[in-house]
């Protein structure tokens, strides 16, 4: 089968992962990988796979038995010729930040941005939402019955690392007696500003349960995240690591991973940490919420409720019961988040939407 994959841009994130995953544990494709921009060694290098930095046309997309959208822009601008059906991957309903923005302004964009999201989704094949949560609110909102829930699937080969003291160099941390760790860009849907008012909330018994926090990631805000922290003598609990390449071998440092999200779609760092024992404080919201049972594979708190994620993390008791969380977060990864459950369930909706569309040529 000859499949036309379309994202925005090549770079670290869920599409491009995606992507990835699907080319490699699906080696009896092929993929022409278009995109704009960007760069990912570890997809372009597969031998199935065919990079081209441009957006096809409609002539272009004849030689295809597949279109697989990973990204809103390419799928406003897909032409496509008769009789190729399109699939699209919804990476998380980011018209969700409306719900959080106040004002006329961002309601007259969320109104424009649903009414786009919702005529370019009614015409694909087939959306695949990551989690039942986007399932239901793209079903409520948008009125769509083309929906399929494939949740993202994870690589279990995670290396443990053997030197973690160069690990803890590299990331300029000091030692401490608990690690947590938060790895994202800095943008509104991470929460880091939650996070922040937490620990500016409960930094004293931080410091006394020896709590320090590591922040992954990069992003326009991040400056100014730093000059706040600093402003509130927060430099001895929040360390900002910046970028790094293959995050998740750091991920084996911490006790937990911290996701104070306001929506995500589903997070691959959540998976990722499972794979490695690691707990997620998480928010409870769409993404995190269907994944992480409070008390047994995590601990959740209310969207945006900063106080009571800081009481949560200066709990004296919450480092003895991380570890128990940690395996039975790993079990239900390995038992239901592999990559192998999820390119077999894309694999099949694969060959019966080409099945179908080659039925109606037919007819």
């Amino acid at each position: 089968m000859k499949i036309a994959m379309l994202t925005d841009r090549l770079a670290l994130g869920g599409g491009p992962e995606c992507i990835r995953l699907i080319a490699r544990y699906l080696p009896e494709h092929e993929y022409t990988v278009f995109a704009g921009s960007g760069t990912l060694p570890a997809l372009e290098t597969l031998p199935n796979v065919r990079v081209v930095r441009s957006f096809p046309g409609r002539k272009e997309l004849e030689k295809f038995d597949l279109v697989h959208c990973h990204h809103l822009r390419p799928l406003a601008r897909l032409r496509v010729p008769t009789g190729v059906p399109v699939i699209n991957t919804v990476h998380g309903v980011h018209s969700r930040k409306f719900e959080y923005k106040s004002g006329l302004g961002n309601a007259i964009r969320g109104i424009c941005r649903r009414s786009l999201e919702r005529r370019l989704f009614s015409r694909v094949t087939v959306n695949i939402a990551l989690t039942p949560d986007d399932r239901d609110w793209l079903k409520k909102h948008y009125r769509l019955d083309n929906l399929a829930v494939i949740p993202n699937g994870i690589e279990t080969d995670i290396p443990r690392p053997t030197d973690s003291d160069a690990l803890y160099r590299e990331l300029g941390l000091p030692k401490s007696k608990h690690l947590l760790l938060m790895i994202g860009r800095f943008d509104f849907l991470k929460g880091h500003d939650i996070l922040l008012k937490a620990v500016m909330l409960t930094a004293d018994s931080l410091r006394r349960n020896g709590v320090i926090i590591a922040l992954i990631g990069d992003g326009e805000d991040r400056p100014q995240f730093e000059r706040m922290a600093r402003k509130h003598s927060l430099d001895d609990i929040l360390f900002f690591c910046g970028g790094r390449s293959d995050a998740k071998r750091f991920l084996p440092l911490a006790e937990g991973v911290l996701l104070p999200s306001r929506w995500e779609g589903l997070p691959l760092v959540a998976l990722e940490a499972g794979v490695c024992g690691i707990p997620v404080i998480g928010a409870a919201v769409p993404g995190i919420a269907s994944l992480l049972e409070e008390g047994r594979t995590g601990r959740l708190f209310p969207a945006e409720d900063a106080a009571v994620l800081g009481k949560l993390l200066a709990d004296e008791t919450l480092f003895d019961v991380l570890p128990l969380l940690g395996q039975a977060w790993r079990e239900d990864v390995l038992n239901h988040y592999s990559v192998e459950r999820m390119t077999a369930a894309l694999d099949a909706l694969y060959r019966t939407v080409v099945h179908n569309s080659n039925e109606r040529k037919l007819l």
